[in-house]
């Protein structure tokens, strides 16, 4: 799982990086990440950070367990 955080909080590919950061310079039209997600089909969860993944605090839902 650490791997595919990791891919999430990528700043590296600029203009186009993973991680989006606001730009102050554009003001309220400005992109942005709202949140991070990684699906595992297989165990039937979700693992989800509110926010940018790059300081989000990632939590794992089981949908099994959601009903």
């Amino acid at each position: 799982m650490a791997g595919l955080t990791s891919i999430l909080s990528d700043h590296g590919a600029e203009p186009q990086a993973i991680c989006v950061h606001p730009d102050p310079a554009d003001g309220d039209e400005g992109s942005t990440i709202l949140f991070a997600m990684i699906a595992d089909p297989r165990q039937r969860s979700l693992t989800i950070a509110s926010g940018h993944a790059c300081t989000g605090s990632f939590e794992r839902f089981v949908l099994d367990e959601l009903r």
